[in-house]
């Protein structure tokens, strides 16, 4: 977030918001909770959604 903040990189306003609801949310868990990427989708160990990644 801080290259997208300082302008270094330009994403899209989408993955903008994408970039910062994840951290926001892995922030929040305990630095030892297991998360899966798997179909497009992030989940905690308790199978619990955490992000859904937009499909093109």
């Amino acid at each position: 977030m801080q290259m997208q903040d300082e302008g270094i990189t330009n994403p899209s306003d989408e993955i903008k918001l994408l970039t910062k609801t994840i951290v926001e949310k892995l922030s929040k868990l305990p630095l030892t909770e297991k998360i899966e990427l798997e179909n497009g989708k992030i989940t905690d160990s308790k199978g619990k959604v955490i992000v859904v990644f937009p499909r093109n």
